[in-house]
C-alpha cells in the first residue's frame, strides 16, 4: 500500500489467486481518505508473488512491481513492473522487465527518490530449488528505463527472507532491511544504499535479542531528523519495539 498526497488516496495492490494457483494476477484499487473504495483494476495478467508499489510525486503516477514465476517444480521467478496514472490507475506504457535471470528472483520492495525522480527496486535472489541467499537491487528512471545493472546489496550466502526498502530524502539515501539467517535464529539486518546505488558502509544487525525476528518493514521518518524507523516482529505471537537508525556519519 502507498499514499498519494496529490489526490488524498491510497493504492492497495495484491497478487490474486481467483483463477487458480498457477494463474495469478496483480490487481489494485484506490481507496480515498474518506473510505470510498474505487474500482478494481487489473495491473498484470501473470504474476507469482509480492506486489508492491511506490508513488511518484513529480509525475503523479505509481510504479507497481512484482515477481512473475513459472509452474512448480522449476519455480523460476523474475521481476517486472508497470506504471499507473495517479488519478485513475490507467496503465502507462507496457510491462517493464526489471530483472530476468537464471536464478529465482522474488519478494520485491520499491522506494521512490524525488530528488532524482527515480526508483530503487530490490528483491531476494537465489538458485532455483534452494533458499534465497542474496538481496539485489536495480534503479529505474521515472519513465521505466533501467539505470545501470542490477547490483548486490547482500550476497553473503545466508538464507534471506522478506526484504523491504525506504528512501530518506534528508540524507539522500535508501535503507534496505531483510530477515537474515546467518545466526542460529533469524535476525533483521540493514544496509544503507546511496542514491546512485553505491553501498554506504557495511551491513548491520538491527536487534540481537534472543528470539526470532521476522518480517521487517521500514519507512522514512521526517519527524526524527531524517532517520529511518524500523518495525521488527520478534516471532509469530509477539512483537519487538521499533527502532530508529541514523544515516552513517558524514552523510
Amino acid at each position: 500500500m502507498v499514499y498519494n498526497p496529490t489526490h488524498d488516496t491510497y493504492l492497495v495492490v495484491w497478487v490474486d489467486w481467483r483463477d487458480g494457483p498457477y494463474d495469478r494476477k496483480v490487481y489494485g484499487r484506490l481507496v480515498a481518505a474518506d473510505g470510498q473504495v474505487g474500482d478494481e483494476v487489473l495491473i498484470a495478467n501473470t504474476a507469482w508473488s509480492s506486489a508492491r508499489a511506490a508513488y511518484n510525486s513529480i509525475d503523479d503516477e505509481f510504479l507497481v512491481v512484482w515477481s512473475e514465476g513459472y509452474a512448480e517444480p522449476s519455480h523460476y521467478e523474475d521481476i517486472y513492473g508497470q506504471r499507473l496514472s495517479g488519478d485513475s490507475l490507467g496503465l502507462i506504457g507496457g510491462v517493464i522487465n526489471i530483472y530476468v535471470g537464471a536464478n529465482k528472483q522474488e519478494q520485491t520492495a520499491i522506494a521512490y527518490n524525488p530528488a532524482e525522480n527515480e526508483y530503487l527496486v530490490i528483491w531476494r535472489q537465489g538458485p532455483v530449488g534452494l533458499a534465497a541467499d542474496a538481496v539485489y537491487g536495480r534503479r529505474l528512471a521515472a519513465n521505466g528505463d533501467l539505470l545501470g545493472s542490477a547490483f548486490a546489496i547482500e550476497d553473503g550466502g545466508n538464507t534471506i527472507e522478506l526484504a523491504d526498502l525506504a528512501f530518506d530524502a534528508a540524507s539522500d539515501q535508501y535503507l534496505a532491511v531483510w530477515e537474515d539467517h546467518r545466526q542460529a535464529l533469524p535476525r533483521i539486518y540493514g544496509q544503507f544504499v546511496a542514491a546512485d546505488g553505491a553501498l554506504v558502509g557495511d551491513d548491520f544487525v538491527l536487534s540481537d535479542i534472543s528470539s526470532d525476528q521476522e518480517h521487517p518493514r521500514t519507512v522514512a521518518s521526517g519527524m526524527s531528523g531524517g532517520c529511518v524507523s524500523i518495525a521488527l516482529m520478534a516471532d509469530a505471537d509477539s512483537s519487538a519495539p521499533g527502532a530508529d537508525f541514523d544515516p552513517p556519519a558524514g552523510r
